[in-house]
């Protein structure tokens, strides 16, 4: 399959949805932290919680896929549900099915609120955890290889046809 790109200008006005799934909890989260750390200074590890709930959320995401995913069809339910919000490059090959995200509208409000980019890479590392524990859900060997969170060009995920050793 030759590689192929979903792009064009996304009017948050034109999807409200998307926009409160978005941006409602990604400026939920480190908005919260300040004043959690604060109101609960016993809890050390809020970003390992946050983790966690995530990771639940990827575990129920699976389940409510309604049947076992094959990485194909991972990646053209992404494709046609999400590709033209995240500018969704995808490939599929004998080994793996890729998916290259160019936009993600969770960075660009973390960047909106001040973030830092190490808070930037700490709360697209923990948004990946949907991803990855969905995955794992499906028995898909998942590599996210590379992340707009972290500086990268894009999100690299990469969804592996067979068993990796």
């Amino acid at each position: 399959m030759k590689p192929f790109m979903i792009t064009g200008e996304v009017s948050w006005n034109g999807i409200p949805k998307l926009y409160a799934v978005f941006v409602g909890p990604c400026r939920t989260g480190p908005a919260l932290r300040p004043v959690c750390s604060r109101r609960f200074p016993h809890v050390t590890d809020a970003s390992g919680n946050t983790r966690e709930g995530i990771a639940e959320y990827g575990r129920i995401r699976a389940e409510r896929d309604g049947r076992k995913l094959a990485p194909e069809d991972w990646m053209n339910e992404h494709y046609t549900m999400m590709g033209g919000v995240f500018e969704t490059e995808i490939s599929d090959t004998e080994e793996y099915c890729e998916m290259k995200m160019h936009y993600c509208p969770l960075l660009e409000e973390w960047k909106k609120m001040g973030l830092s980019p190490e808070d930037q890479d700490l709360f697209c590392d923990v948004a990946m955890e949907l991803d990855r524990n969905r995955a794992k859900e499906h028995g898909i060997p998942c590599d996210i290889v590379e992340r707009l969170g972290k500086g990268d060009p894009f999100c690299r995920v990469v969804l592996w046809k067979k068993k990796k050793d």
